[in-house]
């Protein structure tokens, strides 16, 4: 919830939710993680040659797995800067089906985010039961899953925060939060 939320504060609002659906492979419980790191990489590879007169912000995402059902899948939020949304939705479904092989049907689903602190909350569901009620989250099981179920992007981590603290990079505060929500 921190990186989400200082993603908002440092003006790289999360704008897309993005739910992808990996197939199912039997005996390699890490396959989807990997899977998603290729898809990741194109994406961030692409945002950087689409560059223009400034260099582009680093990719910034939160990330979190669940399994509930038996199909892994990972839900993306994910900063896409403005003007580059139609063509970033355009290439979504080229790098999925590049790293998959095919693109089957409800490989993924696309929205954008209106309210962050509802996709947090929904995202975050599988939090263990011990550590839910002080987000305000009511856990449900989400399934096991292999590797990390919560990750944000290195430009949102702990230190990222103190260090664009430090360098005056916050321009959106906690003040400013009561009287707008973040997008």
């Amino acid at each position: 919830m921190r990186a989400a939320r200082h993603a908002w504060a440092i003006q790289r609002d999360l704008t897309h939710f993005i739910v992808i659906n990996f197939p199912v492979r039997d005996g390699d419980e890490l396959a989807p993680q990997r899977d998603f790191r290729k898809i990741r990489t194109k994406a961030r590879s692409w945002l950087y040659h689409r560059r223009s007169h400034r260099i582009v912000d680093p990719l910034t995402d939160v990330r979190t797995w669940e399994s509930a059902s038996g199909v892994e899948h990972v839900n993306w939020l994910i900063h896409i800067p403005h003007g580059l949304t139609g063509e970033f939705l355009a290439m979504l479904p080229v790098w999925i089906g590049k790293v998959f092989g095919s693109l089957p049907e409800g490989a993924y689903h696309v929205e954008e985010i209106y309210n962050l602190n509802g996709v947090l909350k929904y995202i975050l569901k599988g939090t263990q039961q011990g550590h839910a009620h002080r987000f305000g989250i009511n856990p449900v099981y989400q399934g096991e899953v292999w590797g990390r179920r919560a990750v944000a992007s290195t430009c949102l981590g702990k230190t990222a925060r103190e260090r664009d603290e430090f360098d005056g990079q916050v321009v959106r505060t906690s003040r400013f939060r009561k009287q707008k929500t973040p997008a």
